[in-house]
């Protein structure tokens, strides 16, 4: 999805929980150049070349959610963070089950990193495009390498 040649959302249509209702009306142009730089960066990032994004995006929400989208670009390549030191950070540290769901209704999946966010004890907590497909990614930045899985 995009705005003018900004991107405010990247889903997992087929596998992810919270996604955007398509209108029937929306033209379908693969050719602009946010999707392109979009599609180039993202298959950049599965070969494993590219650690961090540089697409024009905007997360579009209020200002509780933008606080944690915004946290969660802070969690470098190959880290974790927990869901209760995402809300430590936005100075919210009671406010660990709204982290969580705000978490789970990113609109920039991969590109801003929710995928990093795991439980305090290091086990996986909920990922809004499965478990298995939260495994994969963060088992491929942790060796650098190419994600191979057909998750």
């Amino acid at each position: 999805m995009y705005k003018g040649e900004i991107l405010v959302g990247s889903y997992f249509l087929t596998r992810q929980v919270h996604t955007p209702s398509i209108d029937k009306n929306w033209i379908r142009r693969d050719t602009l150049e946010v999707f392109v730089n979009t599609q180039k960066q993202l298959y950049e990032y599965f070969s494993g070349s590219r650690e961090d994004f540089t697409i024009n995006y905007k997360l579009e929400g209020n200002n509780s959610q933008l606080k944690v989208w915004s946290a969660l670009t802070e969690i470098r390549y190959g880290r974790t963070s927990n869901y209760k030191q995402i809300a430590h950070n936005i100075k919210e540290p009671k406010a660990i089950r709204k982290v969580a769901n705000t978490i789970g209704h990113n609109p920039l999946i991969i590109i801003v990193p929710c995928h990093r966010v795991i439980g305090s004890d290091g086990s996986l907590k909920g990922y809004s495009a499965g478990l298995g497909l939260k495994q994969v990614l963060l088992s491929m930045e942790k060796a650098k390498t190419a994600c191979t899985s057909e998750f």
